[in-house]
């Protein structure tokens, strides 16, 4: 991934933690916490795929129902 693109991630995480988190709204908290997601979704899809299956159907399930409601 290049730079640009994970400055872009980073900054993006913030303004999530503004919202949720306002204390731990720093971009280095943001790049800790995109570390640890990426750690974890590759472990989960090393050892539970059928878990990660779910994780996405719950993911894909959400995107369609925020596709019809706009609608």
């Amino acid at each position: 991934m290049d730079e640009q693109q994970v400055r872009k991630d980073i900054e993006m995480v913030v303004n999530y933690l503004k919202i949720h988190q306002p204390e731990n709204a720093t971009p280095e908290y943001a790049a800790a916490m995109l570390d640890f997601l990426q750690t974890n979704l590759h472990d989960l899809a090393q050892n539970d795929p059928e878990q990660l299956l779910n994780l996405y159907e719950s993911f894909k399930a959400d995107k369609e129902k925020e596709h019809r409601s706009k609608n």
